[in-house]
């Protein structure tokens, strides 16, 4: 979602939601104390460990399904990606890439 806001300060999200915006993309190994500082001053401690605990689950979750060429399907039998948002891969630098192009080993 925050991929598709061209100006995420006039997006009209609170404070604490362009903290989250901005930090997302530092959530790695060589800058997650850059991110955890940057939410820290909006989120208490077990609500940082909820954000990193989501995120790693969605990347993992995400990471998992490209390498396996798998997707989730909704209750009608139709994959996600054929929702609006759903047809995006997560790269490491935290940008977003379309699934259709991700080369599967």
């Amino acid at each position: 979602m925050a991929a598709r806001v061209h100006d995420p300060e006039g997006a009209g999200f609170s404070e604490a939601e362009l903290a989250l915006l901005r930090a997302l993309p530092l959530m790695r190994a060589e800058s997650a104390d850059q991110a955890i500082a940057a939410l820290a001053h909006h989120f208490d401690v077990g609500e940082i460990g909820q954000i990193v605990h989501a995120y790693g689950m969605y990347r993992g979750l995400h990471g998992t399904l490209a390498v396996l060429g798998a997707e989730i399907l909704d209750a009608d039998g139709q994959p996600l990606s054929e929702r609006e948002g759903f047809g995006v891969v997560t790269r490491a630098d935290g940008s977003f890439l379309a699934r259709g192009d991700v080369e599967l080993p």
